[in-house]
């Protein structure tokens, strides 16, 4: 199964940097993120018995526009987990039912986006 959502995914920095802000705004965030992973779910046709009951891998991309150079070990999923969890993907995102977890990290895209497979 793939998740596509658009816009940029947060780095690990992103959040490092928002944890000196208000807890309000570390929430805001985190159901921003949440949210998004909900409504890609949703528009996805043709979707697997779910939630996943044996173990999965996850590869979590993301895509970037511009050309900067970008550390692929800053990716986050954290948030992006929670939400598969949250809309029923997923039963929880603990190594129960999550063997591994795939980074890959693209620039110089057409548009800024994260694709989520789950295998």
């Amino acid at each position: 199964m793939q998740i596509e959502i658009k816009g940029k995914c947060p780095t690990i920095n992103n959040l490092l940097n928002s944890t000196a802000c208000h807890w309000a705004k570390r929430k805001a965030i985190k159901d921003q993120i949440k949210e998004e992973v909900y409504w890609a779910f949703y528009q996805i046709e043709n979707k697997p018995k779910l939630p996943f009951e044996k173990k999965v891998d996850i590869i979590f991309t993301a895509y970037y526009k511009d050309k900067r150079r970008r550390d692929v070990d800053g990716l986050n999923s954290k948030y992006h987990l929670d939400g598969l969890v949250d809309c029923g993907v997923l039963i929880d995102d603990s190594v129960k039912y999550v063997k591994s977890i795939k980074y890959i990290l693209e620039i110089g895209q057409q548009e800024d986006k994260i694709i989520i497979d789950i295998l």
